[in-house]
């Protein structure tokens, strides 16, 4: 299952960075993949019911693959754990 973004999500990435998110669709982390390499205590902690947890590695290929070469770097340099986290209220659960 993925999620296809459909407006700004918020983050401390820059606007211009979050930008590069609307119309990517990701797929969601397997819950098994969560359950055997759980998200940091930080990204659970600002997780909300609702909300969607990605792999970092995922956002970054469909970031290239969409051509914004420089949003998928700044993802990579990041240095951040597995996971990314997108809002409920900017996404919406595609099938494919």
């Amino acid at each position: 299952m993925k999620i296809r973004v459909f407006a700004l999500p918020p983050g401390f990435a820059g606007e211009h960075i979050r930008q590069k998110f609307i119309g990517m669709k990701v797929p969601l982390a397997p819950k098994t993949e969560l359950e055997a390499n759980p998200p940091s205590p930080l990204l659970l902690n600002e997780c909300r019911e609702g909300d969607y947890i990605v792999r970092r590695s995922d956002v970054i290929e469909a970031l290239r693959a969409a051509g914004s070469h420089g949003a998928a770097d700044f993802w990579r340099r990041l240095g951040m754990g597995h996971y990314l986290l997108f809002a409920k209220e900017v996404c919406e659960v595609v099938e494919a």
